[in-house]
């Protein structure tokens, strides 16, 4: 769970790195992680914080963070994701994943994509055609050794 002060750290190093990126570099960021940063967004919301002037921050940017209805949605889903990986024997597949959470398609690749990028979720596979990606939990060494064989 993310804490007030670690979603607050979370978009200061953020917003540390667009700068450093577009003044040092003279590049733009390219892979903002935006669920991410929404989901902290959140987390500080809830806190209390004013969180306009960040969004807006990030706006003038380009960066385009989704909403808190939109960051609602998608902990909806992740949480669905979470149970259905939890309740599977194996790692599933992106279409049998999306086959099984209710909720828009595009909704359902954020969360799992943000899932993957805070590691609650690992792939493995090539993601080619013969050896589809599979997502399955993140298991730490002691989880490893008491699955049954």
């Amino acid at each position: 769970m993310m804490t007030a002060e670690k979603a607050e750290a979370l978009v200061l190093l953020a917003m540390d790195s667009m700068i450093h990126h577009q003044n040092c570099l003279r590049d733009a960021v390219r892979d903002m992680p935006c669920e991410l940063l929404s989901e902290a967004l959140a987390v500080m919301e809830g806190a209390g914080e004013n969180v306009l002037c960040v969004r807006q921050w990030f706006a003038k940017r380009g960066v385009q963070l989704p909403g808190p209805q939109v960051s609602m949605t998608l902990a909806r889903i992740s949480g669905q994701i979470l149970d259905y990986l939890g309740r599977s024997d194996e790692p599933q597949t992106r279409v049998e994943i999306e086959a099984h959470v209710r909720g828009k398609t595009a909704h359902k690749r954020m969360a799992l994509k943000s899932l993957c990028t805070t590691r609650k979720v690992v792939e493995s596979g090539a993601g080619s055609k013969g050896d589809p990606l599979r997502y399955d939990l993140a298991r730490t060494r002691g989880q490893e050794s008491q699955k049954p064989s």
